[in-house]
């Protein structure tokens, strides 16, 4: 690719990403009356993260469940009091059934101190917390929000939630939690705080899983498990898989793991551990981890380097992308890979890099809604939304007798209409034009 065609794709998408970033659409009337459609609405990382884990009462039959939390300071507004800086929240968590009917209700609030003003704005920042409820066994949606009480400003996360019934015979697993083990150097206490990311960096330590296992109805010497491990990309791969064993401790049994990384390169993973039959192999029960594998100073959003550096291919030239494909180095790539985003950063003074964000949450949403047979971010429609993001007007035409399924994009601020059509009737829509043909032009 010649040097300014390359940055013209850099200038066209930065320009684009700027727009969606300081002026985004806020009246979704006007976005439906102008065919703007709610699938191109591009997924955000969470504003605030919340996990729920499930474990077994000690002292009744109910399913005890832990609500953490972790919100960034600057997320909440402080306001100062005397010396010091005070943030006021309030923590909701209601329990839908499987009829859309509210099940359970917690309410929590919760007051953040900091003695200084930068603390109380930084972003790096968090106050974590954590609440404990009963619940009967049902599955439920989950639906948590956190309230600035100073502004009303809200957060929300759902997630779905299944509560088992830990008192039927047989063998039964906890909530799998990625943690960091804390140890209390006066009293020798050990506190497992959960990694709310589900982030693990592969050139740290270790990660540990915490978990438990209560048998009932039966005595046993030793429990078993099955590890597997699967990649969840485009399509899901199993990467490893492997048995662990443990002395019972009874009951219940407390189990601090280490999670084999030796088959795990960048990207996301599911992990699923399932308690079996040391001789038959019976399943007895299973429960799974969703987790990412980062190189360390690899953005949280970029799945994997090397595919990362493929999907380069729309905003970097070809020798750019040679020169990371030939690093000997993980480390190297990765610094090759920065170092370009570094160059073309919109708001360099700032911490985050907004096109770079807004390009793969772009290829995010292009994998989810375009793939065919090939991954969404390397299809027609797919390579159009990257680089010009959501269209202004949509035409949507489906199948019939009388013509094959299209639709046509129209993008104002490019004067671009650009028709795709699925002429294999499978979702393959393909542009029927290439992008500087001058008969896609509006007007």
């Amino acid at each position: 690719m010649r040097r300014h065609e390359h940055w013209q794709r850099i200038s066209a998408i930065s320009a684009v990403a700027l727009f969606c970033f300081f002026f985004p659409f806020e009246d979704a009337t006007a976005q439906q009356q102008s065919g703007f459609d709610n699938r191109f609405v591009a997924p955000r990382a969470p504003d605030f993260n919340a996990d729920i884990v499930a474990f077994k009462d000690d002292s009744a039959s109910a399913t005890r469940l832990t609500l953490y939390t972790r919100i960034a300071h600057n997320k909440l507004s402080f306001v100062k009091r005397d010396s010091a800086f005070y943030a006021f929240y309030e923590i909701n968590a209601a329990f839908f059934d499987k009829n859309g009917r509210l099940a359970h209700e917690e309410i929590f609030t919760d007051t953040i101190r900091v003695s200084d003003y930068q603390r109380s704005v930084a972003k790096d920042v968090f106050h974590s917390n954590s609440f404990s409820f009963t619940l009967p066994p049902n599955a439920y949606e989950a639906h948590v929000k956190i309230t600035d009480l100073e502004t009303r400003r809200e957060y929300k996360e759902t997630r779905q939630v299944a509560v088992k019934n830990f008192m039927r015979a047989g063998i039964h697993l906890s909530t799998v939690m990625l943690v960091h083990t804390l140890i209390d150097s006066l009293t020798g206490k050990i506190t497992y705080v959960p990694n709310l990311s589900s982030a693990i960096i592969q050139d740290k330590t270790e990660p540990q899983i915490y978990y438990e296992a209560y048998v009932v109805g039966r005595e046993l010497d030793s429990l078993h498990f099955i590890y597997n491990i699967v990649s969840k990309g485009y399509k899901d791969e199993e990467v490893d898989n492997y048995e662990r064993a443990f002395v019972s401790t009874g009951k219940k049994t407390r189990i601090l793991d280490t999670l084999n990384m030796q088959k795990i390169k960048s990207g996301n993973y599911l992990l699923t551990i399932s308690a079996i039959d040391k001789f038959t192999k019976r399943v007895y029960d299973k429960s799974s981890l969703f987790f990412y594998a980062r190189v360390s100073g690899q953005a949280l959003f970029i799945r994997n380097l090397d595919e990362a550096i493929e999907q380069l291919e729309y905003v970097a030239d070809g020798d750019e992308i040679d020169k990371m494909r030939k690093a000997k180095t993980q480390e190297e790539k990765l610094r090759l890979f920065n170092a370009f985003w570094a160059r073309v950063d919109p708001t360099p003074n700032t911490p985050e890099n907004e096109l770079m964000m807004e390009y793969y949450a772009r290829i995010e949403f292009a994998n989810q809604n375009f793939s065919s047979y090939f991954p969404g971010w390397k299809t027609d429609m797919g390579r159009v939304y990257i680089k010009y993001g959501p269209p202004d007007f949509i035409e949507r035409q489906p199948f019939s007798m009388e013509s094959q399924p299209y639709e046509i994009w129209e993008y104002y601020q490019h004067n671009l209409r650009l028709i795709f059509v699925d002429t294999s009737g499978f979702g393959n829509y393909r542009l029927v034009r290439p992008e500087w043909d001058a008969r896609n032009r509006i007007r």
